[in-house]
């Protein structure tokens, strides 16, 4: 179903444009930061240099991904790259698998740079390091699919960039409202009652990033907390979501 041709020309464009370059060089320049930042603690300095290192380097790569695939698709609809290739027998959904496909080896090359990365810095091959790396990836991975849906679905690479960067900061506070709402309700101020149903229907079709990722599993060197269905049961899902949310979206308002 994957276009190989299609796939290594997404690829090709990452390297000609110097995406993992460009992001390894700011991943080194984060991880000298949390080194000079855990030199700075009193305590555990070692433990905040891999906790602050796990976290800008995750952010860091949210961020390129998220800042090159919605200018590469929005350049590619202006050039009219993909007018072309939809001339071809490629139908939509292949030319959207394929691109996919692409988009989520990047994630992967990312977040294998990432776990390395962290491995060294933390000196140690643990669970907790393990399970890290493979949410790092599947939270990569859904990211790319929510860009790849705003920059299909929005005329403006900009605003693609801000909506998928805001979907995103909600997906990782999602948990904390849900918490918070609880303990309102529980409290016995009704008055949260439909925020509070508001949030938990929006929370069915928003990944739960702050499930994934955690900076204690590297500390304490386990998976304490987490049950590792949820890993590929979100991919999936949220995956196949936004897939077919961009698909009917290039088929209804694009041609």
């Amino acid at each position: 179903m994957i276009s190989f041709p299609l796939w290594r020309y997404i690829l090709m464009a990452v390297t000609r444009d110097r995406v993992i370059q460009l992001l390894i060089v700011m991943m080194l320049l984060g991880v000298s930061a949390s080194i000079f930042l855990g030199s700075t603690a009193t305590i555990e300095k070692h433990q905040f240099a891999v906790a602050a290192a796990a976290t800008i380097l995750r952010i860091l790569s949210v961020l390129g991904l998220v800042t090159f695939i919605c200018f590469f698709i929005r350049r590619a609809f202006d050039s009219r790259e993909i007018d072309y290739l939809l001339a071809t027998p490629l139908t939509r959904h292949r030319l959207l698998f394929s691109i996919s496909a692409a988009f989520i080896t990047v994630a992967l090359i990312l977040s294998v740079v990432i776990a390395l990365v962290i491995l060294v810095l933390s000196r140690h091959l643990t669970q907790g390091w393990m399970i890290w790396s493979l949410s790092v990836f599947v939270e990569l991975s859904i990211t790319c699919m929510i860009a790849l849906f705003f920059s299909v679905a929005l005329k403006s690479a900009t605003v693609s960039v801000i909506c998928s960067l805001g979907y995103y900061s909600l997906a990782r506070m999602m948990g904390a409202m849900i918490g918070i709402l609880s303990t309102k309700l529980e409290q016995g101020k009704t008055v949260h009652e439909a925020v509070s149903w508001i949030t938990k229907t929006l929370s069915l079709v928003t990944p739960r990033f702050d499930l994934m990722a955690q900076s204690a599993w590297l500390v304490y060197g386990d998976g304490a907390g987490v049950q590792l269905w949820i890993l590929p049961a979100q991919f999936i899902v949220f995956c196949a979501l936004f897939f077919f949310c961009a698909a009917f979206d290039l088929r209804r308002s694009q041609f």
